[in-house]
């Protein structure tokens, strides 16, 4: 009978004891609460759920900014496929060439007044080229190992005091996302 008493102890201190993710979650909100001037065990911090949702690999990040790209370009369905990094650069590199050397031909004919808006539209080819390299940048990264877990997403249900609102119980629903290694959130994003 002893024996018994004392698994069933052990048992239930086991399942009282929080999980991996809440201690995780409990964490990152007591990192938030603290860098607002509150204490976590003040307001009353009780998570409802936590459950994963899925993985996020690098081959996401990988469409994700292929996606970036084709609405950038904006491309057709017919070139969605074929639409490259290298293309959209190149073509960026032609037009700021091009703005160049008119902004040149202006100058050495004596009307560089004219070249107000063309430097601008120059510049902000400069600006988007540098955005399209560095998702070419990032794509060329992910490509190299696809299956990587870069994060996991989690949907959580909260619920907090708040003591702004004379301790009000509000109740939260999110998503989070872990680091690579999955040992704690580092992004929260609400659901829509």
């Amino acid at each position: 009978m002893k024996k018994i008493t004392l698994l069933l102890g052990i048992f239930l201190i086991a399942s009282c004891s929080k999980s991996k993710e809440e201690k995780m979650l409990y964490e990152y909100q007591k990192a938030k609460a603290t860098s607002i001037n509150f204490n976590i065990n003040d307001l009353d911090f009780n998570i409802k759920s936590l459950d994963k949702l899925n993985d996020v690999k690098a081959k996401d990040s990988m469409a994700f900014f292929k996606n970036k790209l084709i609405e950038y370009y904006k491309t057709t369905d017919k070139e969605k496929e074929t639409v490259s990094f290298e293309y959209v650069i190149n073509q960026l590199d032609t037009l700021i060439n091009s703005y160049q050397k008119l902004i040149l031909l202006r100058a050495k004919g004596g009307r560089s007044y004219l070249n107000y808006e063309d430097k601008e539209n120059r510049n902000k080819f400069i600006k988007e080229k540098v955005y399209v390299e560095s998702w070419k940048e990032q794509y060329d990264k992910y490509s190299k190992n696809p299956e990587v877990i870069l994060s996991s997403k989690y949907k959580a249900n909260y619920t907090i005091l708040n003591p702004v609102m004379n301790n009000a119980k509000q109740t939260f629903e999110k998503f989070f996302f872990t680091n690579s290694s999955q040992t704690k959130f580092v992004e929260e994003e609400n659901i829509k």
